[in-house]
């Protein structure tokens, strides 16, 4: 088998972009944020993480400014943190004129992708 390059277990198969095939039928991280804060909810980094999978919320909200100008409220608290010492981190959602925006902008992507 000389100069061919064969990894142990993929039968020749180049399996490194393998996800690749289904990933475009999942939403974008940017998306499934800026969808959950367009239904009126509202999140901190530990709540994005757990129920969204955003590890960087803060990273996503100056995204959704940053490329669709639409605002996003925040508002800091304090919540338990590491064996319950009090974390403030800040809570981010939209206000309702900013909502409409948000769902008037995911309609229209949603029309785009059908």
């Amino acid at each position: 088998m000389r100069g061919r390059s064969r990894s142990p277990g993929t039968n020749g198969h180049d399996r490194r972009n393998a996800h690749k095939a289904d990933s475009s039928k999942r939403p974008r991280k940017i998306h499934r944020v800026l969808r959950a804060l367009a239904s009126g909810r509202s999140f901190n980094r530990f709540e994005a993480e757990q129920a969204l999978h955003d590890h960087c919320l803060h990273t996503t909200v100056a995204s959704i400014q940053r490329d669709y100008g639409i605002s996003v409220y925040r508002e800091m608290e304090t919540v338990a943190g590491y064996e319950g010492a009090p974390t403030r981190v800040c809570r981010y959602k939209l206000l309702p004129h900013e909502r409409a925006l948000a769902q008037t902008l995911l309609a229209k992507q949603n029309g785009k992708e059908a």
